[in-house]
């Protein structure tokens, strides 16, 4: 799993690191495409492998537990998207910033 999320990491972080500033991608496709700027693509990229890591490890019963200070950006930075309101629900706004992104995605902690 860390092998994996290190590769993803790094192919995300080339491509936004050889983006064009003006360059834009589809951060989000419903009820309508949502365009974002290279600084999107990492936060998108990040809201896919967290959650998605986070899943492996309640399916292994390891536990997963990402760097609230990290969570927290990410967490502000994508409040504004739609996916909050159209897949699941706003994210809350407490001192667990990991506990509102799991809430507000309808998952739970691993471990």
């Amino acid at each position: 799993l860390v092998e994996s999320l290190e590769t993803a990491t790094r192919v995300l972080a080339a491509v936004v690191h050889d983006a064009d500033a003006e360059a834009r991608a589809i951060i989000f496709h419903r009820p309508e495409v949502v365009l974002g700027a290279p600084e999107d693509f990492l936060a998108r990229g990040a809201v896919e492998l967290i959650f998605h890591a986070n899943d492996v490890c309640c399916g292994l019963g390891v536990p997963f537990e990402p760097p609230a200070a990290l969570v927290r950006r990410l967490r502000e930075h994508t409040r504004p998207w739609p996916m909050w309101s159209v897949a699941w629900t706003a994210p809350g706004r407490s001192n667990d910033p990991w506990g509102d992104l799991l809430a507000a995605s309808e998952r739970h902690r691993s471990g």
